[in-house]
């Protein structure tokens, strides 16, 4: 065990993943006990016993709640249903309190980033104006605020030098869902879609492993570290097409190409040493891996299709559902076209546009969004949203590029390179896809952009 931590320069202490190991045992006790109705009365002594060790330490809060993305399972309690990164992140904004309170060096830093996302919350704020639904709205909107926060709580309380290790304990936690969950895929014939503890919110959480370790693998110097990031990387791989996610696949595909180009590019314009043949092995074990997918799954692939049934004998495709959400993103816009519908009315469209109510596509589509984050923007705040949303993305894909040509170690360019991968992803799914502004997926994606933010190149 001590060696495996060390190769992925965790840079813990023994006492320090004891206690993590120790506190996500209890969260998934808690949370799968908690499904008898009462039973969670019987932990609050645990859970205020977490909490507490969570409060004394801003590290291990952050530690937490990056397991928490990966544990998807409902808490009941007093009549409503939780999930354990709400709880983990409320906790973690407490416990950055008092790591500020009891740290003289900790300082309250401007980003790069300021501008974009107060314009961006500004104007969704503005939206608001026109909601049917002003509570759904709001509900929203906090959910906004909420990935935000993290933003901040990682940009001020993690320094540069910590985001290899996150990055890595990131990974070892993907890798150890996906062999949870290509277990479950395994053990059902190959008959499920394979989730394991993450829900579907998981398939954008191996993506970010699956981008992780493919720079790791990249520019790692070392055969032997290389050889376990490939190794990963292959796992990942496997994880991510037992989910059986179209969007995420295609996204994950069309990044994969872009991040292979930058490599060959860069590969010529930097000192160290960097084999242009490790991008050519990845490809061949990429298309090796679906190939021995497919020829032992051979049903799989006619799996990759999702739909329902509305009325007899009347087969209805999740793509046509996704289009038919399109169309009324693009309604919904037309509505108006300068501040849209408001944030949040879109799950309910039948209080906007009474007609729907004769749909027969409206049950089905009652509490969903367009499942295409330019499009959700586009309809819910109109053309500034959709300006306010563009302009955060570019500024947030500048910082790393910027951030990437200054590496000049392997080391800083594997950080910067996967960093600048999540966030060409969440660009290249906005279109397809994601929830990359709240919830699961909106922590994922505003941690790592914390991570890009904070972590400095040796040539800065």
């Amino acid at each position: 065990m001590r060696t495996w931590i060390e190769r992925f320069d965790f840079n813990l202490s023994r006492k320090q993943l004891l206690t993590i190991f120790i506190i996500d045992l209890a969260i998934i006790l808690l949370v799968f006990l908690s499904a008898l109705r009462g039973s969670i009365y019987l932990f609050l002594p645990l859970v205020i016993g977490i909490s507490f060790v969570l409060l004394l330490n801003y590290k291990l809060s952050v530690y937490l709640l990056l397991i928490s993305l990966f544990i998807r399972y409902d808490i009941y309690f007093m009549g409503k249903f939780f999930v354990p990164i709400d709880l983990i992140s409320l906790i973690l904004v407490f416990s950055f309190l008092g790591y500020f309170l009891t740290s003289r060096s900790l300082t309250f830093r401007g980003t790069p980033l300021d501008k974009p996302i107060y314009l961006f919350l500004v104007i969704l704020g503005l939206s608001l104006v026109n909601t049917v639904d002003f509570s759904s709205g709001i509900r929203v909107y906090i959910w906004h605020l909420q990935v935000f926060v993290i933003f901040y709580l990682v940009s001020w309380g993690i320094d540069s030098g910590e985001v290899h290790r996150f990055l890595n304990f990131f990974l070892g936690l993907a890798s150890l869902h996906t062999i949870y969950s290509i277990f479950q895929f395994w053990h059902a014939s190959g008959k499920v879609r394979a989730f394991g503890l993450g829900g579907p919110n998981v398939a954008d959480l191996i993506i970010g492993g699956l981008i992780i370790s493919y720079s790791f693998y990249l520019f790692e110097p070392l055969p032997k570290k290389r050889l376990t990031y490939g190794l990963i990387f292959l796992l990942l791989l496997g994880g991510l097409f037992v989910t059986q996610t179209r969007g995420a696949m295609i996204s994950f595909g069309l990044v994969y190409l872009l991040l292979s180009f930058i490599a060959l590019k860069k590969a010529g314009s930097v000192g160290f040493l960097f084999s242009k043949q490790r991008v050519l092995v990845s490809l061949s074990l990429v298309l090796l891996v679906i190939a021995v997918l497919f020829l032992s799954y051979p049903e799989l692939l006619k799996r990759v299709h999702h739909g329902l049934y509305y009325l007899p004998g009347r087969y209805v495709e999740t793509t046509e559902i996704r289009l038919y959400l399109w169309s009324l993103a693009v309604k919904s816009f037309l509505h108006n076209p300068v501040l849209g519908i408001g944030l949040g009315q879109f799950y309910n469209l039948s209080q906007v546009f009474p007609e729907l109510r004769f749909s027969p596509l409206v049950f089905y589509i009652y509490g969903l969004d367009p499942h295409n984050i330019v499009l959700y923007y586009l309809s819910s705040a109109g053309i500034l949203g959709i300006l306010a949303l563009f302009y955060f993305f570019f500024s947030a894909l500048k910082i790393g590029w910027a951030k990437f040509k200054l590496s000049l170690t392997p080391q800083d360019t594997s950080i910067t390179f996967a960093l600048l991968g999540i966030v060409l992803f969440v660009f290249i799914s906005s279109f397809y896809a994601g929830e990359w502004f709240y919830r699961v997926s909106g922590i994922e994606f505003l941690f790592f952009l914390g991570l890009l933010n904070v972590f400095k190149p040796k040539a800065e």
